[in-house]
């Protein structure tokens, strides 16, 4: 790790001052905005009670609605948490995070992949955090390279996935933030 400011690590903890200030931000956003984040997680809660793995599939429309929902929730969450408020289309951390955390949040809901609602669902979701032009163009963009990833991009779907499993399958939730660290870790803190 490269030391902030001069600095390796931060009093008898030992934590490195970029986890110090994500977790004074997490705090403070909890205090200022804990109405909304209730509200927030209650919903998100709602959503995924109400689509546990083990119910039979629900029509393709309803289910692409709840994927593209979860997803836009609990990553626009991180976003708010981060320093950077958006996705770069350019950062392939920030993108493969966003297609494998959409394509976890789809397995968990049994939306196949290789399907056409599959489809739509990741081109939905790039639409919603890239714009109408944009979002097919990183969609179709991904499903053109998918053999020729740059680590990076690999590395990010990895812990997108990762953090869906964590959140939704354990019996310990885990609450997402592979993204908000990773734009710490990229574009600083506050």
């Amino acid at each position: 790790m490269q030391p902030f400011l001069g600095v390796q690590s931060v009093g008898k903890i030992g934590m490195e001052p970029t986890s110090l200030l994500l977790i004074i931000l997490v705090l403070l956003v909890l205090v200022v905005f804990r109405r909304d984040l209730i509200d927030l997680f209650a919903s998100q809660r709602t959503l995924v009670a109400n689509h546990k793995t083990d119910k039979p599939k629900q029509p393709h429309g309803d289910q692409t609605h709840v994927a593209v929902e979860m997803v836009n929730k609990t990553i626009s969450m991180q976003l708010l948490l981060s320093p950077k408020k958006d996705i770069d289309p350019n950062d392939d951390f920030a993108v493969g995070y966003l297609i494998g955390y959409t394509d976890a949040v789809m397995q968990k809901l049994r939306i196949d992949n290789n399907s056409a609602i599959g489809f739509a669902t990741l081109t939905l979701v790039c639409q919603n955090f890239f714009g109408e032009n944009i979002g097919p163009k990183v969609t179709g963009k991904f499903f053109d390279n998918q053999l020729d990833l740059s680590g990076e991009f690999r590395a990010g779907m990895m812990i997108g996935a990762q953090d869906v499993f964590a959140w939704l399958g354990a019996e310990k939730k885990v609450t997402p933030t592979g993204l908000s660290r990773h734009n710490f870790d990229r574009y600083g803190g506050a």
